[in-house]
């Protein structure tokens, strides 16, 4: 009998430090500060993720995937979060507790706790004025924000919590890695829910960052919280995203186009267009796939990420799922010309 005492006071024992562990992990800040931005590597690795700032157990789950998968890779250099970061929301401010549950608690260990996390607006971090229509600029023209919205641009700007949430504006670029004298990686992050004159505007900044010469990147990738083309349940709803962005993104040469809004992942190859990756599995109620036509190369209602590796002569991407698991891998040569279907080849 006191064999099986023993056995259940070390059982309840375990549970207990589990238990503390996590009340811990649960009411404290994080306490780490990351260092300034990388780098001038000749590879990186990057995943994306969007519709995920539920702050629910999915959003955990597919937290931990990630951090399961940088682990086995050994390297992960930033992370891009495609929209709808802060669901349920709309009143929230730079300093909400919203922070904690949705994103400095979720995203932690080893590799997400140090990396720079870099963030669109979606239709949910505007509310459901531009959900519906798009808000009205004011005066000068310039970009509506409403209260989240603009909380969130505060949280990077302040260097808020754990200083890894990057968002300086509602549209902005960022360079990655060094190929030579030149970038590796250009992305440039845009904001889908303005109205089309706002559109307008970011597509000639697409064109703008990626215009010939000495610093043209390697690698061009455009983030945005609205797919131009999707087969689920957003299917023949975002046609306005599409007319205003697809014509820049065929001038800009633009290599890959990633988006959320659907919860689901879809990859969607088209000639002359830039291959477009969706993953809107980061942790709310997820959509069915509606069509399987033959542009949609890949499709799966199930939660997950975006992960890819990138080096001067090639890319890998594909997604994976909540536990870090590959369900699906291509790869790009850098010498196959860019807008050709046939330059996306799938990895066993």
């Amino acid at each position: 009998m006191s064999k099986i005492r023993r056995r259940i006071a070390w059982a309840l024992g375990l549970v207990a430090a589990l238990l503390a562990v996590g009340v811990y992990r649960y009411t404290h800040r994080p306490l780490y500060r990351i260092p300034s931005d990388p780098t001038q590597a000749d590879s990186i690795r990057f995943f994306a993720l969007g519709d995920q700032g539920s702050g629910g157990f999915r959003q955990w789950q597919v937290a931990h995937g990630m951090e399961r998968l940088a682990e086995r890779q050994g390297q992960l250099d930033f992370v891009l979060l495609l929209g709808d970061n802060l669901y349920r929301a709309a009143g929230a401010s730079a300093d909400s507790q919203e922070w904690l549950s949705k994103f400095e608690r979720v995203y932690a260990g080893t590799y997400l706790s140090v990396v720079p996390f870099y963030a669109v607006l979606g239709n949910h971090d505007h509310g459901e004025v531009e959900e519906k229509g798009g808000g009205a600029a004011d005066a000068a023209g310039s970009p509506p924000r409403r209260p989240l919205a603009q909380a969130e641009i505060e949280y990077a700007r302040r260097h808020l919590g754990s200083n890894r949430w990057r968002m300086p504006d509602q549209w902005y670029s960022a360079d990655f890695g060094k190929a030579g004298a030149r970038p590796l990686l250009r992305v440039v992050f845009i904001d889908t829910s303005l109205k089309p004159e706002l559109l307008a505007r970011q597509a000639e900044f697409i064109r703008q960052a990626f215009r010939e010469g000495a610093d043209a990147p390697v690698w061009r990738i455009v983030v945005g919280h609205h797919p131009v083309n999707t087969y689920g349940a957003h299917r023949g709803k975002v046609a306005g995203v599409a007319a205003a962005l697809l014509p820049a993104l065929r001038d800009a040469g633009v290599d890959i186009y990633l988006s959320g809004h659907d919860h689901n992942q879809q990859v969607i190859v088209r000639d002359g267009e830039p291959f477009q990756f969706i993953d809107g599995g980061g942790g709310a109620a997820l959509y069915p796939i509606r069509e399987h036509p033959a542009d949609l190369i890949f499709a799966r209602s199930g939660y997950g990420f975006v992960s890819a590796r990138v080096e001067a002569g090639f890319m890998e991407i594909g997604h994976a799922d909540e536990k870090g698991g590959r369900v699906s891998s291509f790869r790009i040569e850098r010498n196959c010309p860019r807008g050709q279907a046939s330059c996306l080849v799938a990895v066993p």
